[in-house]
């Protein structure tokens, strides 16, 4: 059985709004697609990207930040904002740059996620990202994109695997997704 197409709701009343730099959350009274009226809130993201950097040498650069919603240190890909009228490829490309230093090629974009429906409209491009450079980088980074604490590290695929398998340490769920995207472009 296939879902039903999807149709749109309409929206009626925006109810409140609360802005918190780029991030807002709105509350606003819909007319849903099947005829009811409900009020619904959410966080209305920008666009965003995340990069699956790939050295020459077929490591993957991961950063490991401390996030503080959670309380710890989290295992993730770099992603973060897309500035106005900025491509993916342009955007992930700056990050990993701040991020690094290092220089970036090709890019190759994986798909769009929606990281959380259930509450907010952020959609986020993921792509393959080559890394120009293998250099170990500086361990001891700050995130250029919302200043929490970050290091870099290199991963090999397997390793990557394998922390995915049996988790020592938090991994984002949106690493988990890239990963599954990414990986048949990785002979393992």
């Amino acid at each position: 059985m296939s879902p039903a197409s999807p149709a749109a709701h309409e929206h009626l009343a925006l109810e409140a709004e609360l802005s918190d730099g780029p991030v807002r959350f709105a509350r606003e009274r819909l007319r849903l697609p099947m005829g009811l009226e409900a009020s619904f809130g959410w966080l209305r993201h920008p666009p965003t990207v995340l990069v699956v950097p790939r050295c020459a040498d077929g490591r993957l650069l991961l950063l490991r930040r401390y996030r503080p919603a959670v309380g710890r240190w989290v295992l993730e890909f770099p992603s973060g904002l897309l500035r106005a009228e900025e491509s993916p490829q342009a955007g992930g490309a700056r990050l990993v740059c701040a991020l690094t230093g290092l220089g970036c090629g090709g890019w190759r974009q994986l798909g769009v996620l929606r990281p959380n429906p259930g509450y907010s409209d952020e959609h986020m491009t993921v792509g393959l990202l080559a890394i120009d450079e293998a250099g170990e980088g500086n361990p001891d980074l700050r995130d250029a994109t919302d200043g929490g604490l970050c290091q870099l590290q290199h991963w090999s695929p397997q390793d990557l695997e394998m922390a995915l398998m049996a988790p020592q340490e938090a991994v984002d769920g949106r690493c988990v997704t890239a990963w599954v995207l990414a990986r048949p472009h990785w002979i393992l």
